[in-house]
């Protein structure tokens, strides 16, 4: 009986310093699981955000196509705008 109860005992020890030894990397674990899903998408995002970017400069450009150059500097300072958000 009294050899039943050190190996559990033992047995629990191996629990709780596993245990510790999990938790203490858990955060670690959560921390670059999150930034492999976000990074991901943030990547995507940031293509997206350029592509509209770019769109609306070309847009811009082509409402005051018949200023000159105001329309090209309005268009580079959107698109400078956008993709400063998107960073």
């Amino acid at each position: 009986m009294k050899k039943i109860l050190i190996g559990l005992g033992v047995l629990v020890v191996v629990v709780v310093v596993a245990m510790f030894v999990f938790l203490g990397n858990l955060n670690d674990i959560v921390r670059a699981a999150v930034e492999k899903l976000t990074g991901a998408v943030m990547e995507e995002a940031g293509k997206a955000m350029e592509q509209a970017a770019g769109e609306a400069g070309k847009a811009l450009e082509g409402v005051t196509g018949g200023a000159g150059d105001i329309g090209k500097d309005a268009g580079n300072a959107v698109e400078g705008l956008i993709k400063g958000i998107g960073r």
